[in-house]
């Protein structure tokens, strides 16, 4: 699939899309609604980059990158992702995916890690070993999977440059 697409920082005017993808997000997980003011908080909050996946003037995908703890865990990135459920499974997961991992680099991050990937997301569990993470823990039974039960969680990990 030829996906053409632009990925840049986050403005405040991109809120609108963000919110609508937020709600659209928990229909398909089927989880309550979030409040406008904590998905304020999740994208543009202090320590946040934020990054929107652009197509033909549309913001259809967001991710934000920030320090996994601070202090003497600031040297580690972590990221979360958000495509709009319509346009999943097309690409616009793994070029932000991509585009994460690289501007961790250019942020100076040593590492990268994800504490709570479910097992069952075969495709997002694969993007991220082919990018070079190790699944490094697994959380037993740790996530409730509307259609398989409670099925284990990994935590992956990436050293992106020595210290």
């Amino acid at each position: 699939m030829n996906l053409t697409l632009t990925i840049r920082d986050a403005a405040p005017r991109d809120f609108d899309a963000i919110w609508r993808m937020e709600c659209a997000d928990a229909e398909v997980e089927g989880v309550p609604h979030p409040r406008s003011d904590d998905v304020r908080a999740f994208w543009f909050g202090d320590g946040m980059r934020s990054f929107v996946a652009v197509q033909d003037g549309e913001v259809i995908g967001v991710y934000r990158l920030r320090a996994i703890r601070p202090g003497p865990g600031s040297h580690v990135g972590h990221a979360s992702f958000l495509v709009d459920p319509p346009r999943r499974r097309r690409g616009v997961g793994a070029a932000l995916a991509e585009h994460a991992v690289a501007e961790a680099g250019r942020a100076g991050y040593q590492a990268m890690q994800f504490g709570f990937v479910p097992s069952t997301r075969a495709g997002s569990v694969a993007l991220w070993r082919r990018l070079g993470f190790a699944v490094v823990g697994t959380l037993p039974a740790s996530f409730r999977d509307p259609e398989h039960g409670m099925v284990d969680a990994y935590v992956l990990h990436r050293v992106l440059r020595d210290p």
